[in-house]
């Protein structure tokens, strides 16, 4: 799908071509995002960008456990939250967790080709 938008856009002109086969957007970040994220790079600090826990941001995980929705478990902790980078590492990891061999799934189409892989 991904090299057949590259080609309808070089066929159709890049204006009359929407590619969202791989969730690529067609616009340009907003000026405030870029700046916001180059000013998340400068502000890190030493290992800043260094390999996380396997278990994710703890940071992260523990302002998921103060959320509101969080308050509706009791008990709830950071303890009880994985974070992970993008959803296709999601999926995977629930696929994995939830489904056993032999198991039947239904993926409505169209969708993330990964999908088979994840299964």
């Amino acid at each position: 799908m991904f090299e057949t938008g590259a080609r309808l856009k070089a066929e159709h002109g890049p204006e009359n071509v929407y590619d969202f086969s791989l969730g690529n957007s067609s616009l340009d970040p907003p000026i405030e995002l870029k700046q916001a994220l180059k000013a998340a790079v400068d502000e890190t600090g030493a290992m800043g960008h260094a390999y996380i826990f396997n278990t994710g941001n703890p940071n992260e995980r523990k302002a998921a456990a103060d959320s509101p929705a969080a308050e509706l478990v009791k008990g709830t902790s950071d303890n009880n939250f994985v974070t992970v980078c993008g959803a296709g590492g999601v999926l995977n990891i629930i696929l994995k967790t939830l489904l056993i061999p032999d198991d039947e799934v239904i993926i409505p189409t169209p969708y993330f080709v990964e999908y088979n892989f994840y299964l």
